[in-house]
Protein backbone atom coordinates (compact mmCIF):
# COMPACT_ATOMS: atom_id res chain seq x y z
CA UNK A 1 0.00 0.00 0.00
CA UNK A 2 1.38 3.37 -1.01
CA UNK A 3 1.20 6.16 1.54
CA UNK A 4 0.34 9.62 0.24
CA UNK A 5 2.27 12.68 1.39
CA UNK A 6 -0.83 13.94 3.12
CA UNK A 7 -1.23 10.69 5.08
CA UNK A 8 2.45 10.74 5.97
CA UNK A 9 2.27 14.32 7.24
CA UNK A 10 -0.90 13.51 9.15
CA UNK A 11 0.92 10.61 10.79
CA UNK A 12 3.55 13.05 12.04
CA UNK A 13 0.96 14.51 14.37
CA UNK A 14 1.38 11.28 16.32
CA UNK A 15 5.14 11.82 16.60
CA UNK A 16 5.14 12.93 20.26
CA UNK A 17 3.51 9.62 21.20
CA UNK A 18 6.15 7.59 19.35
CA UNK A 19 9.55 6.62 20.71
CA UNK A 20 12.50 8.47 19.20
CA UNK A 21 12.92 7.50 15.58
CA UNK A 22 16.18 5.85 14.49
CA UNK A 23 18.43 8.44 12.93
CA UNK A 24 17.23 11.33 15.06
CA UNK A 25 19.71 10.39 17.74
CA UNK A 26 22.45 10.34 15.12
CA UNK A 27 22.31 14.11 14.79
CA UNK A 28 25.11 15.56 16.84
CA UNK A 29 24.20 19.18 17.32
CA UNK A 30 27.86 19.94 18.06
CA UNK A 31 29.04 18.80 14.63
CA UNK A 32 28.28 22.26 13.28
CA UNK A 33 28.16 25.53 15.08
CA UNK A 34 25.77 26.78 12.45
CA UNK A 35 25.59 30.45 13.28
CA UNK A 36 29.37 30.80 13.25
CA UNK A 37 30.06 28.36 10.41
CA UNK A 38 31.84 30.09 7.56
CA UNK A 39 30.41 29.51 4.11
CA UNK A 40 33.00 27.69 1.93
CA UNK A 41 34.84 29.70 -0.67
CA UNK A 42 34.27 28.97 -4.38
CA UNK A 43 37.09 26.84 -5.73
CA UNK A 44 37.65 25.10 -2.38
CA UNK A 45 38.25 21.41 -3.25
CA UNK A 46 36.09 20.43 -0.26
CA UNK A 47 33.33 22.93 -1.21
CA UNK A 48 30.45 20.45 -1.48
CA UNK A 49 31.54 18.45 1.57
CA UNK A 50 31.53 21.67 3.60
CA UNK A 51 28.12 22.67 2.23
CA UNK A 52 26.77 19.22 3.13
CA UNK A 53 28.01 19.61 6.71
CA UNK A 54 25.84 22.73 6.99
CA UNK A 55 22.67 20.61 6.88
CA UNK A 56 20.99 18.91 9.84
CA UNK A 57 20.20 15.81 7.78
CA UNK A 58 22.47 12.94 8.94
CA UNK A 59 25.41 12.46 6.58
CA UNK A 60 24.32 8.92 5.66
CA UNK A 61 20.97 10.16 4.28
CA UNK A 62 19.84 12.12 1.23
CA UNK A 63 16.57 13.87 0.44
CA UNK A 64 15.58 14.83 -3.10
CA UNK A 65 11.91 15.89 -2.93
CA UNK A 66 12.46 19.52 -1.96
CA UNK A 67 9.39 20.69 -3.85
CA UNK A 68 7.26 20.34 -0.73
CA UNK A 69 9.17 19.92 2.49
CA UNK A 70 12.93 19.81 2.43
CA UNK A 71 16.03 19.74 4.56
CA UNK A 72 17.41 23.12 5.51
CA UNK A 73 20.87 24.22 6.56
CA UNK A 74 21.47 24.35 10.31
CA UNK A 75 21.91 28.13 10.13
CA UNK A 76 18.37 28.49 8.75
CA UNK A 77 16.92 26.18 11.40
CA UNK A 78 18.78 27.93 14.21
CA UNK A 79 17.88 31.42 13.00
CA UNK A 80 14.19 30.51 12.79
CA UNK A 81 14.32 28.83 16.21
CA UNK A 82 16.01 31.89 17.75
CA UNK A 83 13.40 34.20 16.25
CA UNK A 84 10.55 31.98 17.47
CA UNK A 85 12.09 32.10 20.95
CA UNK A 86 12.34 35.89 20.72
CA UNK A 87 8.67 36.12 19.73
CA UNK A 88 7.60 33.79 22.54
CA UNK A 89 9.67 35.61 25.15
CA UNK A 90 9.30 39.26 24.08
CA UNK A 91 6.00 39.65 22.20
CA UNK A 92 4.37 41.56 25.07
CA UNK A 93 7.11 44.19 24.85
CA UNK A 94 6.72 44.87 21.15
CA UNK A 95 4.72 47.65 19.62
CA UNK A 96 2.74 47.07 16.45
CA UNK A 97 5.28 49.13 14.54
CA UNK A 98 9.02 49.39 14.85
CA UNK A 99 12.28 47.95 13.66
CA UNK A 100 11.83 44.50 15.20
CA UNK A 101 8.14 43.87 14.58
CA UNK A 102 7.54 40.51 12.92
CA UNK A 103 4.85 41.19 10.36
CA UNK A 104 6.46 43.46 7.82
CA UNK A 105 5.10 46.79 9.00
CA UNK A 106 8.53 48.46 9.06
CA UNK A 107 9.26 50.55 5.94
CA UNK A 108 6.76 48.48 3.97
CA UNK A 109 3.76 50.38 5.34
CA UNK A 110 3.89 52.82 2.44
CA UNK A 111 3.76 50.03 -0.17
CA UNK A 112 1.06 48.09 1.70
CA UNK A 113 -0.89 51.30 2.26
CA UNK A 114 -0.83 52.22 -1.45
CA UNK A 115 -2.08 48.78 -2.44
CA UNK A 116 -4.69 48.85 0.32
CA UNK A 117 -5.82 52.31 -0.81
CA UNK A 118 -6.01 51.05 -4.40
CA UNK A 119 -8.21 48.13 -3.32
CA UNK A 120 -10.46 50.28 -1.11
CA UNK A 121 -10.82 52.88 -3.85
CA UNK A 122 -11.99 50.17 -6.26
CA UNK A 123 -14.33 48.65 -3.67
CA UNK A 124 -16.00 52.03 -3.06
CA UNK A 125 -17.06 52.10 -6.74
CA UNK A 126 -18.86 48.74 -6.57
CA UNK A 127 -22.56 48.91 -5.64
CA UNK A 128 -23.64 47.05 -2.46
CA UNK A 129 -20.05 46.81 -1.16
CA UNK A 130 -19.48 47.90 2.41
CA UNK A 131 -15.90 48.40 3.62
CA UNK A 132 -15.66 47.46 7.29
CA UNK A 133 -12.10 48.67 7.92
CA UNK A 134 -11.35 52.37 8.49
CA UNK A 135 -10.71 54.52 5.43
CA UNK A 136 -8.61 57.17 7.18
CA UNK A 137 -4.94 56.72 6.10
CA UNK A 138 -3.68 56.77 9.70
CA UNK A 139 -6.01 53.90 10.59
CA UNK A 140 -5.44 51.46 7.76
CA UNK A 141 -2.70 49.85 5.71
CA UNK A 142 -2.78 46.56 3.83
CA UNK A 143 -5.70 44.76 5.48
CA UNK A 144 -9.18 45.43 4.11
CA UNK A 145 -12.33 43.79 5.43
CA UNK A 146 -15.39 44.18 3.22
CA UNK A 147 -18.72 42.60 2.36
CA UNK A 148 -21.25 42.61 -0.44
CA UNK A 149 -24.84 43.06 0.66
CA UNK A 150 -26.71 39.78 0.11
CA UNK A 151 -23.55 37.73 -0.59
CA UNK A 152 -22.08 35.54 2.14
CA UNK A 153 -18.40 35.67 2.96
CA UNK A 154 -18.12 32.01 1.98
CA UNK A 155 -19.71 32.63 -1.44
CA UNK A 156 -17.41 35.58 -2.03
CA UNK A 157 -14.33 33.59 -0.96
CA UNK A 158 -15.33 30.63 -3.16
CA UNK A 159 -15.84 32.85 -6.22
CA UNK A 160 -12.43 34.44 -5.73
CA UNK A 161 -10.73 31.09 -5.08
CA UNK A 162 -12.11 29.78 -8.40
CA UNK A 163 -10.11 32.57 -10.08
CA UNK A 164 -6.96 31.74 -8.10
CA UNK A 165 -7.38 34.64 -5.65
CA UNK A 166 -6.86 33.49 -2.08
CA UNK A 167 -8.65 35.39 0.66
CA UNK A 168 -10.25 34.27 3.90
CA UNK A 169 -13.89 35.20 4.24
CA UNK A 170 -14.27 38.95 3.81
CA UNK A 171 -10.64 39.96 4.38
CA UNK A 172 -7.97 40.75 1.82
CA UNK A 173 -4.45 41.54 2.94
CA UNK A 174 -2.09 43.26 0.50
CA UNK A 175 1.66 43.09 0.81
CA UNK A 176 4.82 43.83 -1.15
CA UNK A 177 4.44 40.70 -3.29
CA UNK A 178 1.05 41.87 -4.61
CA UNK A 179 0.40 44.24 -7.51
CA UNK A 180 -2.44 46.31 -8.93
CA UNK A 181 -3.26 43.71 -11.62
CA UNK A 182 -4.01 41.16 -8.90
CA UNK A 183 -6.25 43.65 -7.12
CA UNK A 184 -8.00 44.44 -10.43
CA UNK A 185 -8.74 40.70 -10.78
CA UNK A 186 -10.26 40.74 -7.27
CA UNK A 187 -12.37 43.79 -8.10
CA UNK A 188 -13.61 42.18 -11.36
CA UNK A 189 -14.88 39.11 -9.48
CA UNK A 190 -16.55 41.31 -6.86
CA UNK A 191 -18.24 43.43 -9.55
CA UNK A 192 -19.74 40.25 -11.02
CA UNK A 193 -20.97 39.12 -7.59
CA UNK A 194 -22.50 42.53 -6.85
CA UNK A 195 -24.28 42.79 -10.21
Amino acid sequence: MMVSRRDFLRSLSLAPALPALPGLAQWNYERTSALTLEYPKPGDPAYWKKVRKMFLLPENKAFFNTGTLGAQPAVVYETVAQHMHKVAAEIADWDYKGDDWISGYQPLTVIRGKLGDYLRSGLQKIPRVKINTPLHPAMCAGITNFQIEGVSGTAMQDALWLKGIRIRGNRQSTHIYNNEAELDATLNVLRQLAA
